[in-house]
């Protein structure tokens, strides 16, 4: 299964010169993961809960880095599958 989620580089993500930081950009990564989980069903007060059965780590990451993909309203997209 896969989603693709789609974002935009927004003010708040960027340093004075309108780049985002990467740990910034792995923030957003994790927003597409929690909207994954959303549509698959899977509410987050489960997942992340004792009584939870339905665990899906993240057990990888990976990013293409671009100057023109993290400058300030850039558009982004995320990918979140599971193997």
């Amino acid at each position: 299964m896969a989603y693709r989620h789609h974002d935009r580089i927004r003010f708040h993500h960027t340093d004075a010169a309108g780049v985002a930081y990467f740990a910034t950009v792995l923030a957003l990564c994790h927003v597409a993961y929690e909207e994954a989980l959303a549509q698959f069903g899977i509410p987050l007060s489960l997942h992340f809960s004792a009584q939870g059965d339905e665990i899906l780590p993240i057990t990888s990451a990976q990013i293409d880095f671009s100057l023109a993909s993290i400058l300030r309203g850039s558009p982004i997209g995320s990918m979140c599958s599971h193997n």
